[in-house]
């Protein structure tokens, strides 16, 4: 809020902008830092095949590529 202002011209304190938020109940909204969580190897089920060290040939370089979907970010949550 107070970048806000001051990049719209207006010169205001930060304690200021601070306090009359805090007086009408305005909260900032703050997102949390992406933090990946370590996997858990300790379970039964089963593991997935080890797809890229499969021999897969090809016409020339560039063509094996692979790529990681182990986070997938949701509204529920990351999968």
């Amino acid at each position: 809020m107070h970048r806000g202002l001051l990049n719209r011209g207006c010169l205001v304190c930060e304690n200021t902008v601070a306090r009359l938020m805090n007086s009408e109940g305005i909260v900032s909204s703050t997102t949390k830092n992406f933090r990946v969580n370590a996997t858990n190897s300790n379970h039964s089920l089963p593991i997935a095949d080890n797809i890229p060290d499969r021999n897969i040939t090809t016409d020339g370089p560039g063509y094996k590529l692979f790529f990681d979907l182990t986070y997938i970010s949701t509204a529920e949550g990351f999968l």
